[in-house]
């Protein structure tokens, strides 16, 4: 509309289900079954919450968007790098202590136990892997429960969320959730 040319560009052709292009081999089936058994009797199958733009106070979901500046996701990057862990760990640790923190101070818990979703890119688990340039959802989630108590110290927390999620994945949970 404005006189501009429209540059070229490249097609990508459609690829199959992410169910028929997943290496299953990548299943270490005997520790999966005992993991998965476990998992799915303490968690019921994640639902995705798609909820547009709106003040907190209105939200159905409750969920509320926290955008970390420059400087504080590199002090943050750099701690946990000290601290043996990852961003990740670190983050669902600041989640999982902030939630019992509001439960503590409502029902008196002394213990609580409380599920974290993390989302696992399955790119490189496909056959072929699928390139950063196709467009599609090529994910699954791990789901793991953590005991949270009132003296629950951050560092060990984000740890163990790290491992956790590292142990699952090794299993093949993710590419399981799919088949």
């Amino acid at each position: 509309a404005t006189g501009e040319n429209i540059e070229e560009f490249t097609s990508i052709e459609l690829l199959p289900p992410l169910e028929e292009m997943v290496n299953r081999s990548l299943i270490n089936q005997n520790n999966l079954e005992k993991s998965e058994q476990k998992s799915v009797q303490e968690s019921p199958n994640p639902q995705l919450i798609i909820e547009k733009e709106a003040p907190p106070s209105q939200r159905r979901t409750h969920l509320v968007t926290k955008i970390l500046s420059k400087d504080m996701t590199r002090r943050l990057k750099e701690r946990c790098k000290q601290e043996q862990t990852t961003v990740h760990g670190g983050l669902c640790a600041a989640m999982l202590l902030g939630t019992a923190k509001i439960a503590f101070n409502k029902d008196n818990n002394k213990s609580l136990s409380l599920s974290c979703g993390s989302n696992v890119s399955l790119r490189k688990s496909c056959q072929p892997e699928v390139n950063p340039e196709s467009i599609g959802c090529f994910i699954s989630i791990v789901e793991e429960i953590h005991t949270i108590k009132e003296n629950t110290e951050f560092w060990n927390l984000a740890r163990e969320c790290k491992s956790k999620i590292t142990n699952s994945i090794s299993l093949g949970v993710p590419i399981a959730r799919i088949c």
